[in-house]
């Protein structure tokens, strides 16, 4: 059967935030691109504990060397997001549109 994802709690990956990363993707690693920066926004995936832990560290990354409020902020919410999830043991999903 399918799982019940519970969808209650969330951070929107706006479009023109990912269009600001894609922009700049050569200052991502590969693995970067491949859990964030290039999500397919039609999409899902669900995110590993190892790949959560991953992502905190890329949202610190992106705080510290993006300029612009929607990108910095995008970035702080999805890090605490993160932390909330490997806090609580939740899984983590990207769901598309």
């Amino acid at each position: 059967g399918k799982k019940e994802i519970d969808t209650s709690s969330y951070v929107v990956y706006e479009e023109s935030v990912q269009e600001k990363l894609v922009f700049y993707d050569y200052l991502f690693e590969a693995r970067a691109k491949d859990i964030l920066i290039n999500l397919d926004p039609y999409g899902d995936r669900e995110y590993t504990k190892e790949e959560v832990q991953y992502l905190i560290k890329l949202c610190g990354f992106i705080e510290e060397e993006f300029q612009g409020e929607d990108v910095v902020k995008f970035a702080v919410q999805l890090k605490k997001f993160c932390q909330e999830a490997l806090g609580e043991d939740k899984q983590l999903y990207a769901l598309g549109d």
